[in-house]
């Protein structure tokens, strides 16, 4: 069981990095200016499972899960984020 666990850790601006039995990767932010935190957790948890639901590698998983982060932290509050604009590379 232990060769699918992986450890996600989050890194602000720095992006984040993915721990696996095998592999250490480190997948970088987009880069934005953050305005509010606000829910950037909760966006980057729901990009990464969005991936995971799509059989998508680790690596992708992150990259759309910093995606959804980086909308968020443009925002004030709660933030709204709009899948149409989603770049091709992550579609």
């Amino acid at each position: 069981m232990r060769a699918k666990t992986c450890l996600v850790v989050t890194r602000g601006a720095k992006g984040c990095t993915v721990l696996t039995a095998r592999d250490t990767l480190q997948v970088p932010s987009w880069p934005v200016e953050e305005v509010d935190p606000t829910g950037a957790g909760d966006c980057f948890l729901a990009g990464f499972t969005l991936g995971l639901l799509r059989g998508e590698s680790l690596a992708r998983c992150a990259e759309l899960a910093n995606w959804f982060v980086a909308q968020a932290v443009t925002q004030v509050g709660v933030p709204r984020l709009d899948v149409t604009r989603l770049p091709a590379a992550l579609r």
